[in-house]
C-alpha cells in the first residue's frame, strides 16, 4: 500500500509584518487577527525562485529521514509559478539535487489543489509503474504582478473573500510529501 511515510518543509527565514498591510486593505490590528489569524508572514530572498525553495525541503526531507538520493524513483512537483516555462522545476530540482538518472520527474501546474491532486497523481504514478518511492513538493512564490494584482483585488473586496488569508498563509511555505510504502 502507498502513503505518507514522511513531511518535511522549507520556510524561509525572511517575515514581513501583515500589520504593515493595515492601510493597503484599510482594516485594524483586530480585523488582522481575528479574520486572518496571522500576523507575520515568511518572505524568500529576491534572489529565491520556486526550485530554491524546493530543492531546500527536499534536502531537509532527505537530512530528516536519512534517505540515500538513489531510493526516489519519483519527483512530482505542484506549482503554479515556476522558475520559467522551460526547464520545468522538477527538472531543476532533480538536476541541483543530484538524483538518480532513472528517477521520474515532473511538474503540475496547479494552485491551491496541487496537493491533494498532487498526492492522487504520484500515487497512481508509482502504482502504475511498479515504484515504491516518490517524493511530492508543493512550492510557490508569488510573482510580484500577480502579488500587485491581488493586492488590489484585496483592498477592493477584503471584507468578502479571503484573498489577503489564502495569500499570506500559503504564499511562500514549500511543503514536501514522501509517499511509499508504510510498514
Amino acid at each position: 500500500m502507498l502513503g505518507i511515510e514522511a513531511i518535511a518543509v522549507h520556510i524561509p527565514p525572511g517575515r514581513a509584518s501583515n500589520l504593515d498591510l493595515r492601510d493597503t486593505f484599510d482594516v485594524d490590528e483586530a480585523f488582522l487577527v481575528d479574520k486572518i489569524g496571522v500576523l507575520e508572514r515568511a518572505v524568500k530572498a529576491p534572489e529565491d525562485n520556486t526550485s530554491d525553495l524546493a530543492l531546500a525541503a527536499l534536502e531537509n526531507l532527505i537530512e530528516q529521514q536519512g534517505l540515500s538520493r538513489g531510493e526516489i524513483e519519483a519527483l512530482v512537483v505542484v506549482t503554479q509559478n515556476p522558475d520559467s516555462n522551460l526547464p520545468q522545476v522538477s527538472a531543476l530540482v532533480h538536476g541541483r539535487a543530484g538524483l538518480s538518472p532513472t528517477c521520474a520527474a515532473f511538474d503540475l501546474s496547479l494552485g491551491c489543489s496541487g496537493y491533494a491532486y498532487g498526492v492522487s497523481v504520484l500515487q497512481s504514478f508509482l502504482a502504475g509503474n511498479g515504484l515504491s518511492r516518490g517524493v511530492l513538493i508543493q512550492s510557490s512564490q508569488l510573482k510580484p504582478a500577480l502579488h500587485e494584482m491581488l493586492l488590489d483585488c484585496g483592498r477592493i473586496s477584503h471584507r468578502n473573500t479571503l484573498i489577503p488569508k489564502d495569500i499570506y498563509h500559503v504564499d511562500l511555505n514549500t511543503r514536501l510529501f514522501l509517499s511509499g510504502s508504510l510498514a
